[in-house]
């Protein structure tokens, strides 16, 4: 039996990164054999779970290009592949409206509106009564939490409710966990603020649209402080990958608000029209809060 590689996106966030490791277990679990594959470099909250519960990292694969399955997990975007044959890709499992199923073509797709990825591979855990490893459990929960803004997002269903509370009960998760989650992603301090960015970057290739997102609880203050060199990574990124779209979202989970940052004409004016906002000094702020997963659709669907 060959080995079936699952993977999420380069750089992934917290989502993609649980999925990848806990899908691989699951399929393992089931008679196939199947090993996680991370391209780039780990999330603040993913390093701050890795490090609190001592986990380990997933063992580097030398020849990502040797495996001719591919299981996609929190994604269905040629990107993420960051070099793999969409060919090879036989599984997706992600929850995004935005998906373009004709990118791969020989993968069955398991496409669902949840709040989480997380949430569609621990429910696979809980409806075939298969026992979920700690670690894998850990990551799904803080994802479940991390992707939907702590329970807040408009994304946000029932079923990440469920299986976050199951995931809670079976794992014994004490009670500040997500919180010390989310503080350990607000430490932006010196180069952490350009690494932060970069990672949780977003490029689109198919509409030329660079989204950047960060979910801080002290989003008024960075922005007062750093402005500049947040205006400064993405000049860079939008000169890096010829973007005529690109703008970043700064989530405050403390005070539920977005902070939204342009310096093109062109994404102010349709930022403004599609989210109802005004930008005053490059910078504009919406009440509520409204994700990147979101944003897209609406930005998609002025373009055409």
């Amino acid at each position: 039996m060959k080995e079936i590689l699952v993977t999420c996106y380069q750089n992934p966030d917290l989502d993609g990164f649980s999925c990848a490791i806990a899908y691989a277990e699951f399929l393992n679990k089931i008679g196939n054999k199947a090993k996680t594959f991370i391209q780039g470099n780990p999330t603040l909250e993913i390093k701050f779970l890795m490090s609190y519960f001592n986990f380990n990292f997933p063992v580097e694969v030398k020849n990502s290009n040797d495996y001719e399955s591919i299981a996609l997990t929190d994604s269905s975007d040629l990107n993420a592949l960051g070099g793999l044959d969409p060919k090879k890709v036989v599984e997706v499992i992600d929850h995004r409206k935005y998906c373009v199923k004709e990118l791969f073509p020989n993968a069955k797709f398991q496409v669902e509106l949840v709040g989480a990825a997380a949430t569609l591979v621990a429910e696979k855990f809980k409806e075939n009564n298969i026992e979920l490893s700690h670690q894998s459990g850990i990551l799904l929960y803080g994802a479940v939490y991390s992707n939907t803004l702590n329970l807040k997002s408009n994304t946000t269903t029932d079923r990440d409710r469920i299986i976050a509370k199951w995931l809670k009960n079976k794992f014994n998760i004490e009670k500040d966990l997500i919180q010390k989650m989310f503080l350990a992603k607000s430490n932006l301090k010196g180069e952490l603020l350009g690494k932060g960015i970069r990672n949780d970057f977003a490029y689109f290739k198919e509409t030329n649209i660079g989204v950047a997102q960060l979910e801080i609880f002290n989003a008024q203050e960075l922005i007062g402080d750093r402005k500049e060199e947040i205006i400064s990574c993405l000049n860079i990124l939008r000169k890096e990958f010829k973007i005529d779209l690109i703008f970043i979202s700064i989530i405050d989970l403390k005070i539920d608000q977005n902070f939204f940052i342009a310096t093109g004409k062109k994404e102010k004016e349709i930022l403004e029209k599609i989210l109802k906002i005004k930008f005053k000094n490059n910078v504009a702020i919406r009440k509520g809060l409204i994700m990147r997963k979101e944003i897209i659709p609406l930005l998609v669907k002025e373009l055409e």
